[in-house]
């Protein structure tokens, strides 16, 4: 930290040009490739990936433009170009040690992050991604306007037909809603913004209109009526979506259209038949290894199941699953496990890979979200939702937030929790707490590292503050990470 006190420093006096107050100053390349501004334009890669919900990390490939602007700190406002790599979000591997993955095109990303030196704080104020353009799609007239194949498993084409399910639900007069099952084909064009032409394969399900039950939640109707759509949804740079065009048409029901399950199809399968329900016990076994929690999770119920014939089968299940009281550590098997009546209940989109003849098992792609979050299928992020603040999950995530507070001040005294006084969560890869809270005064110094935090007083006269945190909680990771706090005294009223 002091180390990055000292570039962030650095970078101030040596990019200094006198800039007015509120005035934004065009940087010059040796500006753009200076180290202290390198770990900031990192900083905002890390956070688009804690904000996105793909399976892999990103790496930053240079720098490509940037303001700076003077405020009560300094705004840096940057054109990056990010490339992604074959690391898993979930693995614990550095990033410099992450090769590039060969199937992704680099993204061009607009970001502004908001530092001040002198206290370490950073935070990212804004971001929006787009694909970069290859120079084959400006050879052979990739030009704004062009289309581009897509991959139909990245989490920005998930989005687009997704929400072009939820149109088509809102738009019919159908009395049980319909879920998406496949995304055949995607394809991308360049306009003020972009448009995602796809070819979605979405079914009837058991579940009407006026229920008010989650769309997750819903299986497809054993005699679904299955229908192939093709839409286009346009998506501006402030992320405003909207269906633009809409074409669908009856299928056969799958059974009749693909008996025997063409390599490359999928078909719906029972989700209580042996197979599956071996193939969700493995998915919540790789889940409880690769997730930090302090207690094992348990599975639920299968929402929904399909199989897809590859060099081998791909499992695509919806799986519920519930933490459970049995720590980690104990020597129990999972089927003795109770679910947590208060603990997290999450909905989990995984795709297991089979191959009997090999032995070979894996989960290739997964997903979960908090079920009382997950407004669509896969639990889109960005919505804030109110929390107990004396829930154990808030008020841990209160006393980290005060040992930072503790840790990042020179104070000679340390503070203490009072009451968190409202809190809400948003999802993003993991979940993201906004805290509000009251710290008091106590008389405990800060220079003693033998104290308790929890057997100090808090001063009946001291002063007393409070204090908006945000806070990042990636399970998979590590140790919740306290993204930026503001404090305020609290006027004294005796």
């Amino acid at each position: 930290m002091k180390v990055l006190l000292c570039l962030l420093a650095s970078l101030s006096v040596a990019l200094a040009e006198k800039p007015r107050l509120g005035g934004a100053v065009e940087m010059t390349a040796a500006e753009l490739a200076d180290p202290a501004l390198l770990e900031i334009a990192n900083f905002a890669v890390s956070r688009i990936d804690e904000w996105t919900n793909g399976m892999y990390r990103s790496k930053l490939v240079q720098v490509l433009s940037g303001t700076r602007q003077l405020v009560a700190g300094y705004k840096y406002t940057l054109e990056i170009e990010t490339a992604m790599t074959t690391c898993s979000k979930m693995g614990m591997i550095t990033l410099e040690s992450c090769p590039l993955h060969p199937d992704f095109t680099n993204q061009l990303c607009h970001v502004e992050v908001y530092v001040v030196p002198w206290t370490g704080e950073r935070e990212v104020l804004a971001q929006g991604c787009r694909q970069k353009p290859t120079k084959r799609q400006f050879t052979f007239g990739g030009l704004p306007g062009g289309l581009n194949q897509a991959d139909t498993t990245d989490e920005a084409v998930m989005a687009a037909a997704l929400f072009a399910v939820d149109e088509f639900n809102a738009q019919s007069n159908a009395l049980y809603l319909n879920k998406l099952l496949h995304v055949h084909n995607a394809q991308t064009q360049v306009v003020n913004g972009i448009n995602y032409h796809l070819r979605l394969e979405i079914g009837t399900t058991v579940c009407a209109k006026g229920d008010n039950q989650l769309l997750a939640d819903c299986e497809f109707d054993s005699n679904a009526q299955f229908q192939v759509c093709d839409v286009v949804v346009y998506n501006r740079w402030d992320d405003h979506k909207e269906v633009t065009r809409m074409s669908c048409r009856s299928t056969r029901s799958r059974r009749q259209l693909m008996p025997g399950g063409l390599a490359g199809g999928v078909n719906p399968t029972d989700p209580n038949s042996q197979s599956v329900l071996e193939m969700s016990a493995f998915a919540v076994d790789t889940i409880n290894a690769q997730s930090n929690s302090m207690y094992l999770s348990k599975l639920v119920q299968v929402h929904s199941a399909s199989t897809q014939v590859v060099a081998g089968i791909n499992y695509h299940l919806e799986l519920e699953i519930g933490a459970t009281s049995c720590y980690k550590g104990d020597s129990v098997s999972l089927e003795d496990c109770d679910i947590d009546q208060n603990g997290r209940v999450e909905i989990c989109m995984v795709i297991v890979f089979d191959q009997p003849w090999t032995n070979t098992r894996e989960v290739r792609s997964m997903t979960c979200r908090p079920k009382a979050v997950a407004k669509r299928q896969l639990g889109l992020a960005g919505g804030l939702m109110a929390a107990d603040v004396n829930h154990q999950d808030i008020q841990r995530m209160a006393l980290l937030s005060v040992d930072h507070v503790n840790a990042m001040r020179n104070n000679p005294t340390l503070s203490k929790l009072v009451e968190v006084t409202s809190a809400q969560y948003q999802v993003v890869a993991g979940l993201k707490y906004y805290l509000t809270m009251e710290i008091g005064t106590t008389v405990c110094s800060s220079s003693d590292n033998t104290v308790l935090l929890s057997d100090c007083d808090v001063l009946l006269g001291g002063g007393r503050e409070t204090c908006d945190v945000q806070v990042l909680d990636q399970p998979w990771i590590g140790e919740p990470q306290v993204l930026s706090f503001s404090c305020t005294p609290k006027p004294f009223r005796p």
